[in-house]
């Protein structure tokens, strides 16, 4: 049985709100409705989308198949959140924040603006009004994790802007006494004693000078009488900020932190800048910082044709539907990027006023098959763009010292015919003692390189410090099922990563549409090391008598992994270890190579659908 989406449970709950509620519980889900006249709707102004883009973005959702899939699920949301009543602030248990609570309250507000802004419904607005007439009311935002504040008052920027005159003067004076009082002062205090992320190229250092950015320039636009030193500092102060957060894209459009939190930086930088251009008419140049027109290739190419994403640096491997691709997409004219977020069943609030821009698959916009990203040091190879059932390999190097990072460099992710069949197990229980201590976090299985498709030496980690390159771009050829001529390529650089290793290089090739090569070649620093090569995979393995060729078997699917050289080598097949208090990564098993000290080395695997590899495609495989 297929597993249910987003989508699904919200019509479950929404219908089942129906029958307990009574319906005026459920009213959003089953009568809102986008208006003939676009004047009955244009009353309700948004903060992130000009009145004209409004009006287009209404045409689209009514005539667009999509549009109209998309208007149907955020109804739906919202029924269910009218429904649900009031949020609870109550700190997570175990870490003590508020972040869940806070990221909810701005997709509240997010969800329940834009939809008011689209259909001109004021229930809409009375009810994201009364929350946040209450969040105001809170002693703080939780100041000492300032994601809290950010996402917290970014709300409240979003219905401070929307309300309108359905604000009483007192009501809209308590919004902005509290973006004052609870993020500004805060927030430029932060800056003031160099808290890390002040100046930080990450998903911190974007999404807290984002909202304070914003937060100051909603203020000094919204209220004149306002603006004072407070507000002036601040907004100084995030911009500098902000203006180091993205050069976290640079030089292409990648992202250190993985899939995960790039779409939480960018969710938050698209706001911004949407919300500078609503206000004051630019962006500030923010939208040229080098690579961010690039960035929605990031969130396309680590996208395997599973669905899944390469979910490095403590992400799933299934991610929220991305907010700020359909803004992209309009600000650089990129079809490819208003094609990707209508590949979810869901969407969030502000894509419904940004969507509409022409899109295109990639395939249609001949959208080059591989893709790397400096920085995070990723290559991604796959042998279609039109086909779900393609095979696609993405493999990274990086620096190991990088935000949320993993001792993790040389690891791969691997799908085939719409299965995932070499995994990275993602991020543990973030509350897990020292798991943020760089002295402890390596100590937990998810985070070591004992949890990654790796080669080690000596059962040895990867050094703390150690970085990875990419030694040269990839390049594409064209494939054929049979012949090997030609195929993707990418070599990562470990050298300075595999504790033990003079110099150690991987490289990933796609050698045809049914086969990829990966190849490990090493030197040790001193005395010959034992060698030790493993992946991670979901499902059955079954091995060969003499260990050379292991079936794969993910129901239904099948994939053949083969053990070119060494010639002397067998696969083994291991369980990941039970650690108390750990995540238990149920269904996984390790793949393994174990090899006996030498002072050097080469091993080659070959992934592919076929239970005999032909002599083509094994001399490409094995090719320098």
């Amino acid at each position: 049985m297929p597993k249910p989406t987003r989508r699904d449970i919200l019509r479950a709950v929404s219908l089942a709100l129906t029958f307990r509620l009574g319906p005026a519980a459920a009213f959003e889900a089953a009568t809102l409705r986008l208006p003939p006249d676009d004047a009955v709707a244009d009353q309700i102004g948004s903060l992130v989308a000009s009145d004209e883009t409004v009006r287009n973005a209404r045409g689209w959702l009514r005539t667009s198949a999509d549009g109209r899939r998309w208007f149907d699920a955020a109804a739906a949301d919202a029924g269910m959140t009218l429904a649900a009543g009031p949020l609870s602030w109550v700190a997570d248990a175990k870490r003590g924040v508020f972040y869940r609570v806070a990221h909810e309250y701005m997709r509240r507000a997010e969800l329940l603006t834009s939809l008011a802004v689209l259909t001109g419904d004021a229930t809409l607005l009375d009810a994201i009004i009364k929350e946040t007439l209450e969040v105001t009311d809170r002693p703080n935002w939780n100041p000492a994790h300032f994601l809290d504040v950010a996402e917290t008052a970014m709300g409240v920027c979003l219905v401070l802007f929307s309300a309108g005159p359905q604000l009483s003067a007192a009501d809209r004076g308590r919004m902005i006494a509290a973006l004052r009082d609870k993020a500004l002062a805060p927030g430029l205090l932060g800056h003031q004693t160099g808290a890390f992320w002040a100046l930080a190229e990450n998903n911190w250092g974007m999404i807290c000078n984002g909202a304070l950015l914003t937060a100051a320039v909603t203020v000094s636009k919204l209220s004149p009488g306002d603006e004072d030193a407070l507000v002036r500092d601040t907004y100084s102060a995030a911009l500098d900020g902000l203006r180091a957060a993205f050069e976290g894209y640079a030089p292409d459009g990648g992202w250190i932190e993985g899939p995960q939190y790039w779409n939480m930086t960018t969710r938050l930088a698209t706001f911004v800048l949407a919300a500078l251009d609503r206000l004051t008419g630019q962006d500030l140049g923010l939208s040229t910082s080098p690579g961010f027109s690039q960035t929605s290739r990031f969130c396309l190419h680590l996208r395997g044709p599973s669905g899944r994403f390469f979910n490095f640096s403590d992400g799933p491997d299934h991610i929220e539907p991305p907010s700020g691709l359909s803004w992209l997409a309009r600000r650089f004219g990129d079809p490819v990027a208003a094609w990707l977020p209508l590949q979810w069943t869901d969407v969030f609030g502000a894509e419904l006023l940004w969507g509409g821009a022409p899109s295109r698959s990639p395939g249609e916009a001949k959208e080059p098959l591989t893709a790397t990203f400096r920085g995070p040091e990723i290559a991604s190879l796959r042998a279609a763009w039109d086909d779900p059932n393609a095979l696609w390999i993405a493999i990274k190097g990086g620096d190991n010292k990088a935000p949320h990072n993993h001792l993790d460099l040389g690891t791969f992710v691997l799908d085939c015919d719409g299965t995932r069949f070499a995994l990275d197990l993602g991020a543990d229980d973030y509350a897990l003692p020292g798991y943020f201590d760089r002295r402890r976090r390596f100590g937990y299985l998810r985070t070591n390189t004992d949890g990654h498709s790796v080669l080690t030496a000596e059962k040895g980690t990867q050094s703390l410090d150690g970085t990875a390159r990419l030694e040269a771009e990839t390049t594409t050829c064209r494939l054929s099922a049979t012949s090997a001529e030609g195929g993707a390529c990418a070599t990562i650089d470990l050298s300075r990563a595999t504790v033990g290793l003079h110099s150690h290089h991987r490289r990933a090739r796609l050698v045809s549409n049914d086969a990829i090569a990966l190849a490990d070649r090493w030197s040790c620093e001193a005395a010959p090391l034992p060698i030790a090569w493993k992946m991670l995979v979901p499902g059955t393995i079954v091995l060969d008598r003499d260990g050379r060729r292991a079936w794969l078997k993910r129901n239904p699917q099948t994939l053949f992994v083969h053990l070119l050289t060494p010639d002397d080598a067998a696969l083994v097949v291991q369980p990941l270890p039970i650690l108390p208090g750990q995540a238990q990564n149920k269904g996984v098993l390790s793949l393994g190579v174990h090899l006996p000290a030498s002072a050097a080395g080469r091993l080659v695997v070959v992934f592919s659908r076929l239970a005999d590899l032909p002599p083509p495609l094994v001399a490409a495989a094995l090719a320098d």
